[in-house]
């Protein structure tokens, strides 16, 4: 997804796992946030929530991101439905 390009503009190999936090961080920075807050790490922490709240099983979602474990996916997808799809709802009240 992230490719380093020299001063030519030609593509060159993928960015090493620093390089990408360090441009998540920079245009996380830009936009206004805590930059510290941000690495290539919140890429796929927010690629599995999305993810999930479209409809995606854990299985599906785990094929994509290399987890072999559900309860570790699980940590990854932060609770979406907390306001939308409340237990109280199914309560009938």
């Amino acid at each position: 997804m992230f490719r380093r390009v020299d001063r030519h503009d030609r593509l060159l190999g993928p960015l090493s796992p620093q390089g990408v936090a360090l441009v998540v961080k920079r245009h996380m920075g830009r936009l206004g946030h805590t930059s510290g807050d941000f690495a290539g790490h919140s890429l796929r922490r927010g690629h599995a929530t999305t993810a999930a709240r479209n409809g995606a099983s854990e299985r599906t979602i785990m094929r994509t991101t290399g987890h072999t474990s559900t309860q570790t996916v699980r940590g990854y997808i932060e609770d979406g439905e907390l306001f939308s799809d409340p237990a109280s709802k199914y309560l009938g009240l």
